[in-house]
């Protein structure tokens, strides 16, 4: 039997401070997990599955996203005429042994940055994988501005994440307006 499948894995809008650990986040429409506008104020994404089903087997997120959306792994995003979304870390910030998510299989970048994005954190990840020789349909992490928004680097942190296989580069950041 096939069910039906979610949009999004776990949305995050309006509240912070939300841990969301240890979940099995795959083959979901847009994303496995999207935080928006008001939501993810000290919040932390961690030790998650997103992509990849429990056996290992490729299933991913984004495969039919809504319209005018990039489907990813993680999508946090926010207009410029929108609160913005700020204080999220994704993954492991004290580097203890298997605290980071394994991001691979979705059908666009593993983590996608959008617009009114700041302070940032993305540290401890496995984003693709060198051992399964897959990662994800997109840049491993995708940091952009979208017209009328603007996205600055400063304020981020990428960091010792191991990041492999993807389509395209490893880390993008295009502050380009379209």
């Amino acid at each position: 039997l096939v069910g039906r499948r979610n949009d999004v894995g776990v949305l995050l809008r309006g509240h912070g401070g939300v841990q969301i650990s240890h979940n099995l986040l795959s083959g979901n429409k847009v994303a496995g997990v999207m935080v928006h506008p008001g939501g993810g104020g000290h919040s932390q994404i961690t030790r998650n599955l997103i992509g990849p089903l429990a056996d290992g087997a490729a299933h991913g997120n984004g495969m039919a996203p809504l319209a005018g959306e990039m489907g990813a792994g993680v999508v946090i995003e926010a207009s410029s005429d929108q609160l913005p979304v700020e204080g999220v870390t994704i993954g492991n910030p004290d580097n203890q042994q298997g605290g980071g998510n394994l991001i691979l299989d979705n059908y666009g970048p593993g983590v996608l940055l959008s617009g009114n994005v700041r302070n940032v954190v993305i540290v401890g990840n496995s984003i693709g994988s060198s051992v399964l020789n897959r990662g994800n349909e997109g840049p491993g992490i995708r940091i952009e501005g979208k017209p009328a928004t603007q996205v600055s680097p400063q304020g981020f942190q990428v960091q010792a994440n191991h990041i492999v296989s993807n389509l395209g580069a490893g880390i993008v950041v295009d502050g380009a307006q379209d």
